[in-house]
């Protein structure tokens, strides 16, 4: 199953979710064989679960940036990530999953990153905010 199957299979068991639009290259019928797919998840009410996924661009441009390098488009991800891999737990294997089944599941490793290249007065500087984004529920 594929990233974008496994977001319908995700969306069709959240009674939350009312509907999914389909964005870009797939929506306008211009897609290719390396086009990924664009959506947007209509739900009830506000829901973090959901809205979290919108945080994926910008978690992996910080990870890519911390690394001195540019985040490719999501089409690109996983070439990019085979054929000129990060570090670990930044791999082609799991980072394209994980940023789009868990992206905030992502932030205690991007926080710890940051920290290790210098930016921990950044981090700092959210106060109680980020704990937030690093506390795991039931952890």
């Amino acid at each position: 199953m594929d990233a974008f199957e496994e977001l319908l299979a995700r969306a069709k068991a959240d009674p939350a979710v009312v509907g999914l639009v389909l964005t870009g290259s797939q929506a306008r019928g211009t897609a290719t064989v390396h086009s990924d797919h664009d959506v947007y998840v209509v739900v009830r009410a506000r829901d973090e679960r959901w809205r979290a996924t919108r945080r994926s661009p910008e978690l992996l441009t910080t990870v890519f940036a911390l690394h001195g390098r540019l985040r490719p488009y999501n089409t690109y991800l996983r070439w990019e990530l085979e054929t000129y891999p990060l570090p670990a737990p930044w791999t082609a294997a799991d980072l394209p999953a994980r940023a789009l089944g868990d992206p905030v599941g992502l932030f205690p490793d991007v926080a710890r990153l940051a920290r290790d290249r210098g930016h921990g007065d950044v981090l700092d500087a959210w106060g109680d905010d980020l704990a937030l984004l690093i506390e795991v529920p039931g952890g």
